[in-house]
């Protein structure tokens, strides 16, 4: 069965699965996690966001 769904329509059901995630504690405060959509399957979406990924590793200190 195909389902068809417009830009609008895909953009509503992760806004509100985000809603409806719960926060998964091992998670990094660079990292993002949303559950699927029940309307389209199971599973998550999980990324890292790079630019606070960079701020907050630290260099090593500068050799002497």
């Amino acid at each position: 069965m195909t389902i068809t769904l417009t830009v609008k329509d895909y953009d509503e059901l992760w806004e509100e699965s985000q809603e409806h995630s719960t926060r998964n504690p091992t998670l990094e405060a660079f990292e993002y996690f949303c559950e699927t959509p029940k309307k389209l399957g199971k599973g998550y979406y999980r990324k890292a966001d790079k630019d606070a990924l960079q701020s907050s590793q630290r260099s090593p200190p500068p050799a002497r």
